[in-house]
């Protein structure tokens, strides 16, 4: 989630272009901040991702979500800003297989 800028939309287009084109079975869809609670009530989701500018509050998500099962990630600051959705991809799919 993110505070629902315009670079969000940029970097959830640049996730879906990886996911299609090495044909990965994930979905990513980017929210705002304040929706997660009611999506998090009404779905399962397998991973929260974290925008840069919302990772202060990284450790209280991990201690509501995880318990349920969510992986709670940050996207590093680095890879947001060089819009590296790839690797994003990548870094998920590693600790999915760590989990």
């Amino acid at each position: 989630f993110c505070n629902m800028g315009a670079s969000s939309s940029i970097f959830e287009a640049k996730m879906n272009d990886y996911i299609k084109a090495n044909n990965v079975e994930m979905e990513i869809i980017a929210k705002a901040s304040s929706d997660v609670k009611r999506l998090m009530k009404k779905n399962h989701y397998d991973v929260l991702l974290i925008a840069p500018q919302k990772s202060w509050e990284l450790p209280n998500l991990k201690k509501t979500y995880e318990p349920q099962g969510t992986l709670v990630m940050a996207i590093s600051a680095g890879d947001y800003g060089s819009m590296n959705g790839g690797k994003v991809v990548q870094d998920i799919l590693t600790e999915l297989e760590n989990k």
